[in-house]
């Protein structure tokens, strides 16, 4: 039976991750998200449409990319060169990802930041 996981060469040393723990922490992660981008509407900041929309489609679209690659390459499963193929896509992917919540981080300061300069100009 072949277990489902990923490692990650660092130096010497390889960390095995299983599939089931990635899964996990990526909902958590997008869970977070989700909770921040509530408290910025309630808050009635209003964010940067371009920004949102590219952080949005990187950080769901790397997931469905994701899981459409694991699918293909369980299809044809060839032991060694499969997990490398794999290994690179997840590598790429989460790059994707990191870029992505960078924009969230310059959407969320630039966003605040008009809000609170209209806020102190209109005097409201």
């Amino acid at each position: 039976m072949v277990s489902s996981s990923f490692d990650i060469n660092i130096r010497d040393t390889y960390f095995v991750s299983a599939h089931r723990d990635v899964t996990v922490i990526l909902c958590g992660f997008y869970a977070l998200i989700g909770i921040l981008y509530l408290l910025i509407d309630l808050a009635k900041v209003k964010l940067n449409t371009i920004l949102t929309r590219a952080h949005m489609f990187l950080t769901i679209g790397a997931i469905f990319v994701y899981f459409i690659i694991e699918f293909i390459l369980k299809k044809n499963f060839q032991p060694y060169e499969s997990y490398s193929k794999l290994n690179s896509a997840i590598v790429f992917l989460t790059s994707l990802v990191l870029i992505a919540q960078f924009l969230f981080i310059i959407n969320i300061t630039i966003s605040t930041i008009k809000n609170f300069k209209n806020k102190s100009y209109y005097g409201s």
